[in-house]
């Protein structure tokens, strides 16, 4: 939930980080950091590092330091959650949506990640990670996720008031979003997200919004990239 401290640390929710859209919209969060340390929590395990590597060969290029790897599962370990929440931002990865909150969960992270936050420190979501920022994770349904890992409580960390559906191309919504949702919902393309800053919200590229208030009926809209 968004709070009035002045202290507390930007937010960034994209659907896909490398490209030049993200990669502006990271430094641009970024900004303000007193340091440059990011630390990365895995969606899954990523064993050989293919994903974690790729991010963190992105930030570097930035001119950022990723050197802290967090697994959830068979790799979790105290040492490096010490080490991620003394970074200066947090990365959350994409991946399996339902897999990443339940690990949250079981590891008791949600509410360290929050104050986290609260306290200053940089949260950056990606596709999953970014839904994970928002109230709950229901809208990983309308991306065609599965929730594989049976999980029951879909409540997300609620750093922003919003709901998130990352990599729309093309889409046509002709219908109505649940009533249960009281907040407005962003469809973005892999060239838009949000960014929260100085507790104000902007947006990066052209998302789709539909207000909390027409959720129960809207037009069609399409979004082309």
């Amino acid at each position: 939930m968004l709070n009035n401290d002045l202290n507390r640390g930007n937010v960034l929710l994209l659907s896909q980080h490398d490209n030049k859209i993200g990669h502006a919209s990271i430094v641009q969060a970024m900004k303000g950091s007193k340091g440059k340390r990011v630390g990365y929590i895995a969606s899954e395990p990523d064993t050989n590092r293919i994903f974690y590597n790729a991010c963190k060969t992105v930030y570097e290029k930035l001119g950022f330091e990723m050197n802290v790897y967090l697994e959830l599962e068979d790799e979790y370990n105290e040492q490096s959650v010490e080490a991620l929440f003394n970074c200066d931002a947090v990365h959350l990865s994409g991946g399996d949506t339902f897999r990443f909150l339940k690990g949250l969960q079981t590891r008791g992270l949600l509410h360290r990640i929050s104050e986290f936050n609260l306290s200053g420190g940089i949260v950056i979501g990606v596709s999953a990670g970014a839904m994970i920022i928002t109230p709950s994770i229901e809208s990983a349904f309308l991306c065609g996720d599965k929730n594989t890992v049976n999980l029951t409580d879909f409540t997300g960390l609620h750093l922003v008031n919003l709901r998130f559906i990352p990599h729309v191309n093309k889409l046509i919504i002709d219908g109505a979003l649940p009533n249960t949702w009281d907040c407005d919902v962003f469809f973005c393309s892999d060239y838009d997200g949000i960014l929260i800053k100085n507790e104000q919200l902007q947006y990066i590229g052209e998302p789709i919004k539909i207000n909390a208030e027409s959720q129960g009926k809207f037009l069609l809209r399409e979004l082309a990239i």
